[in-house]
């Protein structure tokens, strides 16, 4: 959720960034996502779609269903021309359509709760706040 918010709120370079940087974190945090089978970079790329999408869709369009279905639709394509990019430097096994697919089916209570409350937190957000007069301008 952090990715979204950054891209919705900071702009398109900031969403990238947070995108990039949130799994590297959260692995060296936690430990998850995991190197083997390596998740991390792929979810890095991913999230990173996802930030810079968002970002540059909401300012373009003044509704928040747009943007965010805009970045993850984009966002998976992206991960999965970067599964078919990475997968045979990492030398898996697995076809890159299966570990796209097997992701894509684990995710979907994900994206619902995504779908739901991200919204929901960037209503509140403008209702509480100048949100509108005070989002970051960026020159890219």
């Amino acid at each position: 959720y952090p990715t979204y918010f950054a891209g919705f709120v900071l702009g398109p370079t900031y969403g990238f960034a947070v995108g990039l940087l949130t799994p590297l974190i959260s692995h060296l945090v936690t430990g998850m996502p995991a190197m083997q089978p390596p998740v991390l970079p792929y979810m890095a790329i991913e999230m990173a779609a996802y930030g810079l999408v968002i970002g540059f869709v909401s300012r373009k369009i003044n509704n928040i269903f747009i943007p965010l279905l805009t970045a993850m639709v984009v966002g998976r394509i992206i991960m999965l021309a970067a599964l078919y990019l990475l997968i045979p430097f990492f030398k898996l096994p697995v076809p890159p359509l299966v570990y796209f697919k097997t992701g894509l089916v684990t995710s979907i209570p994900g994206i619902v709760i995504q779908l739901i409350l991200v919204p929901t937190f960037i209503a509140i957000l403008k209702r509480r706040t100048s949100l509108n007069e005070r989002r970051f301008t960026e020159s890219d």
